[in-house]
């Protein structure tokens, strides 16, 4: 196989590093990886999608499911965010593990129902997993090429729709 340099690196010390679909770069690990952090982080991704696909889709009544959801409900008089708890008010989070338990069965609409934000979360939960499981069994290090210009514009906008979630919440609550 050939390897490719990074952009912008020719002629300087390159490492070699292997293109992925043009979207990643594959390369060896630094020295001290993995970490006890990426390991703790694999297993913790891990078992956040386990969850979500061995969780049943919908409890006994038909309503959205979420791990531990009955007893939780049953324990604390309601669910765990505390916002929602003090306010009655959900705030932009709220729904994301049902909609990542809707999502693991396949039910799209019914992800964007409890949160609009689900598919992108579960999407970039799923590539840290893949990044995570890359390092602590294969050994090699995946890294996005998306330039940091472009990637910053991904993040703001996701923290706009955030906030704009959070707020459309907050108008639904006090106008209904």
């Amino acid at each position: 196989m050939t390897a490719a340099l990074a952009p912008g690196t020719e002629g300087a010390e390159a490492t070699p590093k292997k293109m992925c679909l043009g979207l990643f770069e594959v390369r060896p690990l630094a020295v001290g990886r993995p970490s006890s952090s990426d390991r703790l982080e694999l297993l913790l991704l891990a078992i956040v999608f386990v969850l979500s696909f061995a969780t049943p889709a919908y409890t006994a009544s038909g309503q959205p499911n979420a791990p531990g959801m009955e007893v939780l409900e049953k324990a604390t008089g309601g669910g765990l965010c505390p916002f929602r708890r003090l306010t009655g008010i959900p705030c932009a989070g709220c729904g994301l593990t049902r909609g990542f338990v809707q999502l693991a069965h396949a039910h799209l609409q019914e992800a964007l129902h409890q949160n609009p934000l689900t598919p992108i979360v579960f999407l970039w939960l799923a590539a840290r997993l893949l990044g995570f499981a890359s390092v602590c069994f294969l050994k090699r290090e995946l890294s996005n090429r998306i330039p940091w210009k472009i990637a910053w514009r991904f993040y703001e906008a996701f923290f706009v729709a955030g906030l704009a979630l959070g707020v459309w919440r907050v108008y639904v609550h006090f106008n209904n």
